[in-house]
């Protein structure tokens, strides 16, 4: 009776203790990236090309490129714009997967959400060599859907993997046969049998609490990584397929999930491709929230201020400094990999006083992993002048694969 309840305490206090430590380590933050669609880049969208000015919100990639339209003409040509976006903080934290590390990631999800972009764009009103040079920043205040900072899902994982490593008796009970001369040794320290009993075991079920023993003793770090080995070298198939059916499943459920972003990009404009020459242009600012509208759909509400000179480089006698407010609205149905949208939006320009409408219809495809294309078209109207015209775009935005591992 002393020994069932004996061993019913070391169940108690030991394995529970184990399982915690075995939980998010072999699931790395690099393993946790979804093929959602890439955001667009304050950078990007800071040179103008676009008729939109909505800033699309997404979770953060470790790095990503936009690039406008490159085919003109049945020809392939240098893009006029792109710009490059990283994540420092998926960049360090990458190979980082302790259960411990992943809930500090996701309690510091503003901070880890900071992102840089870098973009350039031709700009010939100045002269046939000038460019555009950009460079902005990004946060996410509200980033629901995102697999590594919803806790949510860290707790499904973390169970999962406590299952498929530790849970069967099985799987100890083969490691435990395989160093057999080890758990003997900790068996005699452990003290339920005499060294002589232990000695003349011919198999596992002749030392008295084996599992307790070995549980025990798997604190120990060298002994610890031995088991993490020769579980994942049985189990992690199975983990894996269970793994890519989870993501799956998270991507269809949350590629519409409440974001909220906040950026600021600054514009400066040369006359060449040197960058001493650049002078300011302009700062913008956007603040974008998703709301998920339905299964299937979102609505995205932005709002852009933008303050600058429009003829900064033309040493013009009135270079005054001027203001413009856009307020796009846009509405996505879909899935995942394919959706349309319909958008509106409302632009006021300081500079003319006047106050322009547009209207879009496009769709967002990922016909590749990685791999996104956003094509709109639709009527550009000027309400104080009463015209309008056709307008169509193109942006490719690539980032890296799911199953590419960083370092």
């Amino acid at each position: 009776m002393k020994r069932i309840l004996y061993r019913a305490i070391l169940l108690v206090l030991i394995v529970p203790q184990y399982i915690y430590g075995q939980t998010l380590d072999s699931v790395t933050l690099s393993r946790m990236k979804l093929n959602f669609i890439v955001p667009d880049m304050p950078a990007f969208k800071s040179l103008g090309t676009e008729p939109s000015n909505l800033l699309r919100p997404s979770i953060p990639q470790a790095f990503a490129v936009a690039l406008s339209e490159f085919y003109s003409e049945q020809k392939f040509i240098i893009p006029n714009s792109f710009a490059v976006e990283i994540s420092p903080s998926l960049l360090l934290n990458a190979k980082k997967g302790s259960k411990a590390l992943q809930e500090r990631y996701a309690k510091n999800r503003v901070l880890n959400s900071f992102r840089i972009s870098l973009g350039s764009a031709r700009d010939t009103s100045f002269s046939p060599t000038g460019r555009n040079l950009a460079l902005g920043f990004r946060i996410n205040l509200i980033n629901d859907g995102e697999m590594a900072t919803d806790m949510g899902e860290l707790s499904i994982i973390s169970q999962k993997l406590g299952e498929f490593r530790i849970a069967t008796r099985g799987l100890r009970k083969a490691f435990a046969e395989k160093y057999i001369d080890q758990v003997k040794i900790w068996a005699k320290d452990f003290g339920q049998q005499t060294e002589s009993e232990i000695d003349k075991a011919a198999g596992l079920d002749d030392i008295v609490d084996w599992d307790l023993i070995l549980n025990k003793n798997l604190s120990d770090a060298a002994w610890k990584n031995k088991y993490d080995e020769f579980v994942g070298q049985q189990r992690a198939p199975e983990f894996d397929a269970w793994f890519a059916a989870e993501k799956e499943r998270y991507r269809k459920v949350n590629w519409n999930a409440n974001k909220l972003d906040l950026a600021l990009a600054v514009l400066g404009s040369s006359k060449d491709s040197l960058l001493g020459s650049a002078r300011f242009s302009r700062v913008d600012l956007w603040g974008t929230f998703a709301l998920r509208s339905g299964a299937n759909a979102q609505t995205l509400f932005g709002v852009n201020v933008g303050y600058g000179s429009v003829d900064s480089l033309l040493k013009v006698n009135d270079d005054k400094k001027y203001l413009h407010v856009a307020i796009p609205v846009r509405y996505l149905v879909g899935t995942n990999r394919i959706k349309g949208f319909c958008e509106a939006q409302y632009e006021y320009l300081q500079q003319n006083k006047s106050s322009n409408g547009l209207f879009n219809l496009g769709a967002e495809v990922n016909p590749l992993d990685g791999l996104w294309l956003n094509f709109y078209g639709g009527i550009n109207f000027n309400a104080s002048a009463g015209t309008s015209y056709f307008r169509t775009n193109l942006d490719i935005k690539i980032t890296l694969p799911e199953k590419f591992n960083l370092f």
